[in-house]
């Protein structure tokens, strides 16, 4: 794992202790206001992303692969083998593709914790409870949503120069951490839409004689 990112997962503790409780009072600091708003820009920004992801669940196994992302609403996660493992967000849901039991779980983008990466219109806050976090060189942004405090939390890592999403930490609902990383970030060349079709294995073995 590169340097950079194993500081960004060690320093991922600040940004869960933060987040585990945010009261319902949690509003952002006047100074804090043109950062956020910073962040929020750069997510609007974006018309597409790749990267390199590094992934730490909740079990402490460590996976990598392929992000790609289109807003609104496209999204995939294409893991490195042996995972046998894809998500993919095709602009209505998300879809959890295991690859080798050919079996598919999906649910609606509304419910995925990264909707804020995913939604077209973002307005963090009309949408969510902020808490902004200084360290040097980053900015970290948690979100929790508003009237579902209880639903765990997002926070958004991203560095300073030059400005961009280098990691996100996800609380569930029952308070496990997931650890996303980025690396090898390229913006604004076009992605192929057929990344973001959900081919359902549910639907293939059902066809097949």
């Amino acid at each position: 794992m590169p340097n950079t990112l194993r500081r960004l997962f060690a320093a991922a503790a600040m940004s869960v202790a933060a987040s585990v409780s945010i009261p319902a009072w949690a509003q952002l600091a006047s100074a804090d206001v043109e950062d956020a708003a910073r962040i929020e820009a750069w997510i609007e920004s974006v018309e597409t992303l790749s990267a390199r992801f590094v992934q730490v669940a909740p079990d402490g196994a460590v996976s990598e692969g392929y992000f790609y992302l289109r807003r609104p609403g496209l999204m995939r996660f294409q893991y490195d083998p042996p995972v046998p493992m894809l998500i993919v967000a095709d602009g209505f849901s998300v879809h959890l593709i295991d690859l080798e039991l050919d079996e598919a779980t999906s649910w609606p983008i509304i419910g995925t914790p990264l909707r804020p990466l995913l939604r077209k219109d973002i307005d963090f806050a009309g949408n969510y409870f902020q808490v902004l976090l200084h360290s040097p060189g980053l900015l970290r942004l948690t979100l929790v949503e508003l009237g579902a405090l209880d639903q765990g939390s997002f926070t958004l890592v991203f560095q300073e120069e030059p400005f961009q999403l280098v990691q996100w930490v996800v609380i569930d609902a029952v308070g496990l951490t997931t650890v996303v990383g980025l690396s090898e970030m390229v913006l604004g060349v076009p992605i192929d839409g057929r990344l973001f079709t959900f081919d359902d294995p549910r639907t293939r073995q059902v066809e097949e004689p």
